[in-house]
């Protein structure tokens, strides 16, 4: 016997050469997937697809999920997906009634509105009903910011339908609404008019002036200043 034989027979003859073998041959055998996954098992219905993340599913563009199906979108005339594809929206013009897109009704000097599905009248114009009505703008008067509204010019007030002018007495002014008076300074509101104010001897006109203060090292006694008692 040759000393290759005899190294051969030795080393097959020794179990743990054989066990360590064996396992060998096992590790190169398995496979490389390793067990499944539950997402590997999730069962996706027709017109579905699997979520990137996760072991769900959700249905395809223009279907929506009815139970652990997924049926096609309705989309009827007039309409059409959103970006999502999961529900349907009017055309611009349309507005959604039930399950139709039916026509908006735009009277005589209406427009549509900025999104489509309503309306508005033109400047000039107020909403009465399914009707544009004209604004009825009094003599004094002029369309407001809105355009559905008026208002009084400066130096006149709103009384119903009408603009009345304001009736400024002597000694007084218009103040910044533009709708009321004022007095000047020196006169003060009594009775409808501006009577002057009546400054006692060592007094002043107050800030406001339409009334008054005593100067320094006097004080009010009565309608008029007094010394100070020393």
């Amino acid at each position: 016997m040759t000393e290759r034989q005899v190294s051969r027979q030795g080393c097959c003859a020794d179990p743990r050469w054989t066990i360590a073998a064996a396992l060998a041959v096992s590790i190169v055998l398995a496979p490389a997937s390793g067990p499944l996954s539950a997402e590997d098992t999730v069962d996706v219905p027709q017109n579905a697809h699997k979520r990137r993340y996760g072991d769900t599913w959700e249905c395809n563009r223009g279907y929506s999920r009815t139970g652990d199906v997924c049926v096609p979108i309705e989309v009827p005339v007039n309409a059409y997906l959103d970006s999502a594809g999961r529900r349907w929206r009017c055309e611009r013009g349309y507005e959604r009634v039930e399950a139709r897109c039916v026509a908006i009704a735009v009277p005589d000097n209406g427009f549509l509105s900025d999104q489509g599905h309503g309306w508005s009248c033109n400047r000039g114009f107020r909403k009465q009903g399914s009707r544009c009505e004209r604004v009825r703008v009094p003599a004094g008067g002029f369309l407001d910011a809105s355009g559905t509204d008026w208002a009084c010019d400066r130096g006149y007030r709103r009384s119903q339908d009408r603009c009345r002018q304001v009736e400024v007495p002597e000694n007084a002014f218009l103040d910044w609404s533009g709708k009321e008076w004022a007095c000047e300074r020196a006169f003060k509101k009594e009775a409808g008019g501006c009577v002057q104010v009546e400054v006692p001897a060592n007094a002043h006109l107050d800030f406001s002036g339409d009334g008054w203060n005593c100067d320094p090292g006097f004080e009010r006694r009565g309608l008029g200043c007094a010394e100070y008692a020393r």
